[in-house]
């Protein structure tokens, strides 16, 4: 739902379609990464992100970034079709991971 309107934009001429009554979710993560040289702002990336999940901060910037597509989607009027993405439901690296922080994931 956040990649579908820039990429139907993207590509006129292949005249796609957007499905108006099914809609695939599919959980995946955005990431950014910081150099290893830099723990100290790794860290001081990690805690302002933690205190801004805690105070509402995190969920107010999300919504303010995509809830033109969140509307667009109209999800209230779709099935949605869960998948699973076996990069992170798989991942042993995970385990006390974001699949386990259910504050961090949009959920249709």
């Amino acid at each position: 739902m956040f990649e579908i309107w820039s990429e139907f934009a993207a590509h006129p001429k292949h005249r796609l379609h957007i499905d108006p009554y099914i809609i695939l979710h599919y959980p995946a993560a955005y990431y950014f990464f910081v150099t290893p040289r830099r723990p100290k702002l790794a860290n001081d990336l990690r805690l302002g992100l933690e205190i801004a999940i805690k105070d509402g901060t995190f969920e107010s910037l999300f919504q303010k970034h995509n809830q033109i597509s969140i509307t667009k989607a109209n999800l209230k009027h779709r099935t949605v079709i869960e998948m699973k993405n076996p990069l992170i439901q798989n991942n042993k690296a995970f385990k006390s991971g974001p699949e386990y922080r259910p504050e961090l994931w949009f959920q249709p």
